[in-house]
C-alpha cells in the first residue's frame, strides 16, 4: 500500500470515528432542550387581541348659551364664575320690549290663568288693571287682543242685563204663583157656593112638587145653579191660564240663563284663548332675547363680559358647568368574528384618534356589558374605564364632548403549546370525521 492510500485511511478513520460517550450525550442534550421548549412553551401564554372601534362620550357636559338673534347685550346679571340655579336669567339682548314691562305681562298672564282655570270670573278686576303704557315689542299685538276679550268679558259680566231680566222674570213668576193661590182659593169658594145654591134648588123642588112655591121661583133657582157652574168653567180656564204662563215664565229663565252661560263660556274661551298665545309669543320672546340657565352650576365667560357688545345668532354667550361632577362613558363595537372569545371583565385598551398613543399613552378600561344581538353584524360592548381619562402614561386628558379612536379588547390567555395544538387537533378531527363518512 503507498503512503498516500495509507493517508487516505487514517483520515477517513479519524473522520467517521464515532465516540459512544458523544452520541449518548448529544441525543440526551437533544431531548431534554426538547422537554424544556416544550415545558416553556406550555408555561408562556399570552391573549388574542379582537380590533374594535370606541367611542367615549361625557355624561353631564357644560351647557353652552347660544345667542339666537344679532343685537346687543343689554345686561348682565352674572360674574365670572358665580355659582347659578337653574332657570336664572344672566343676560338680556336688546329687544323693542322693556324687561320691567315683560315681567308685568308675566304677572297679567298668571293672574289670568288662575282667576279662569278656578273659575272665579265673578271677582276679576277691572280692564284698567291691564296698564295701556307697557312697551312690549313684538308680542304688543297679542296684548292688545288680550285687552279687548277681557274688557268683552268683564262688561259682559257686569252689564247687569242678565240680572234685571232674570229679576223680572222672577217677579212675574211669583205674581202668577199668588194669582194662583187666590184662584185656588176663589174656586173652592165657588164650589161651596154650587153645593149650597145645589141644595137650595132641591129643597125648592120639594115645593114646588106641593105648589108652595111658583114655578118662576124655581127656574130662578135652577139659574143661580148654572151661573155659579158656569162661572166655575171660567176659573179653572182662569187657573189653566195661570199654570201655562207660570210654565213660559220657567221656560224663558232657563232659556235666559243657558243663553248667559254659552256667552260667558265662548267669551271666557277667547280669553284663555288670547292668554295661551300671549304666553306662547312671551315664551319665544324669552328664548329669544334671555340668556338663561338650563342647569345648576358654575358661569363661565367666553368672549363676551359686558354689556353692550354685539353678538351674532348662533354665537357662544356663556358656558355653564354643571355642580355634579362629569363622567365619561366609553362604548365599542366589534365584529361578528372572533366574537366568541369576548366576556365582560376583559381588558380594553383603547388608542385615541385625539391623542396619539405613542405620546399620550393609552387608557385602559373592561367590557361591562355586551350586547345579546348585533346589530349590522357588529356588537355593542360598554367599557368601564378604570382610571378614567388618565392614560397609561399617567397623562389627565381633558372632558370633551366626544372622543373617537381604536380599542384592542384583550380575550382570555392561551399558552404556546396550545396554539400549536390546536391547528394539529383541527386537521386531526377534520380527517377522522372524513373517515367515518
Amino acid at each position: 500500500m503507498s503512503k498516500i492510500q495509507l493517508r487516505q485511511v487514517y483520515r477517513d478513520q479519524l473522520y467517521n470515528y464515532r465516540p459512544t460517550w458523544i452520541l449518548r450525550w448529544g441525543i440526551t442534550i437533544f431531548f431534554v432542550f426538547l422537554l424544556l421548549v416544550i415545558s416553556v412553551s406550555g408555561f408562556i401564554r399570552y391573549p388574542d387581541i379582537v380590533p374594535a372601534t370606541v367611542e367615549i362620550t361625557t355624561i353631564n357636559p357644560p351647557a353652552n348659551l347660544i345667542s339666537k338673534v344679532n343685537g346687543k347685550i343689554e345686561i348682565i346679571f352674572t360674574e365670572e364664575g358665580e355659582s347659578i340655579t337653574k332657570g336664572q336669567v344672566l343676560a338680556i339682548l336688546e329687544s323693542p320690549a322693556q324687561w320691567k314691562d315683560m315681567k308685568i305681562l308675566d304677572h297679567y298672564i298668571t293672574v289670568l290663568e288662575n282667576t279662569i282655570g278656578k273659575d272665579s270670573l265673578s271677582v276679576i278686576p277691572e280692564p284698567d288693571f291691564l296698564r295701556n303704557d307697557l312697551e312690549l315689542g313684538e308680542v304688543q299685538g297679542r296684548y292688545a287682543d288680550l285687552k279687548l276679550n277681557y274688557t268683552e268679558l268683564y262688561n259682559f259680566l257686569h252689564s247687569g242685563l242678565f240680572e234685571e231680566e232674570v229679576l223680572s222674570l222672577q217677579e212675574k213668576k211669583q205674581a202668577q204663583k199668588q194669582l194662583l193661590v187666590q184662584e185656588n182659593r176663589k174656586r173652592e169658594l165657588l164650589k161651596t157656593q154650587i153645593r149650597l145654591a145645589d141644595k137650595e134648588y132641591q129643597r125648592d123642588s120639594i115645593l114646588f112638587v106641593k105648589e108652595v112655591i111658583s114655578e118662576s121661583e124655581i127656574e130662578q133657582r135652577h139659574q143661580n145653579r148654572l151661573q155659579f157652574q158656569s162661572s166655575l168653567v171660567d176659573m179653572e180656564v182662569n187657573i189653566l191660564n195661570i199654570k201655562s204662563s207660570l210654565k213660559q215664565l220657567r221656560s224663558d229663565l232657563k232659556k235666559i240663563e243657558l243663553k248667559h252661560n254659552t256667552d260667558r263660556q265662548e267669551l271666557t274661551n277667547k280669553l284663555l284663548q288670547s292668554t295661551h298665545l300671549l304666553k306662547a309669543q312671551t315664551e319665544t320672546w324669552k328664548q329669544n332675547y334671555l340668556i338663561t340657565t338650563p342647569i345648576d352650576g358654575k358661569v363661565s365667560f367666553t368672549t363676551y363680559w359686558s354689556k353692550n357688545q354685539n353678538v351674532k345668532s348662533g354665537e357662544l354667550i356663556f358656558s355653564v358647568v354643571p355642580i355634579d361632577s362629569m363622567t365619561t362613558k366609553a362604548r365599542l363595537q366589534f365584529p361578528i368574528q372572533n366574537s366568541g372569545k369576548i366576556k365582560e371583565g376583559q381588558q380594553v385598551n383603547i388608542k385615541l384618534q385625539n391623542y396619539p398613543y405613542q405620546e399620550f399613552g393609552m387608557l385602559v378600561g373592561h367590557l361591562s356589558k355586551i350586547s345579546e344581538v348585533p346589530n349590522e353584524l357588529l356588537y355593542s360592548a360598554d367599557v368601564v374605564l378604570d382610571k378614567g381619562l388618565i392614560t397609561s402614561y399617567g397623562k389627565r386628558l381633558p372632558k370633551v364632548q366626544q372622543l373617537k379612536g381604536d380599542a384592542e379588547i384583550l380575550t382570555d390567555d392561551l399558552s404556546l403549546l396550545m396554539r400549536f395544538f390546536n391547528p394539529l387537533r383541527a386537521i386531526f378531527d377534520h380527517r377522522l370525521r372524513k373517515h367515518n363518512q
